[in-house]
């Protein structure tokens, strides 16, 4: 990052900006949230899948199933 003389004036800015895009930063915020439950929910149904696949495979081989 660059260095300035007018770290203050960098700083109003900034903060000038985060105010005047409220809305944006909210829903970036949600957008993240949301995607984050998704990977998690894919991740758990495929890993119950892949569980439920093994259970088939041993019970196929073994004739005894338990429900």
């Amino acid at each position: 990052m660059r260095k300035v003389k007018n770290n203050q004036a960098i700083k109003r800015l900034a903060m000038k900006s985060f105010a005047a895009s409220r809305t944006r930063n909210i829903m970036a915020v949600i957008a993240i949230a949301l995607t984050a439950v998704l990977f998690t929910a894919v991740f758990t149904v495929g890993v119950g899948m892949a569980q439920d696949a093994e259970q088939n495979l041993i019970c196929r081989r073994e004739a005894i199933c338990t429900v």
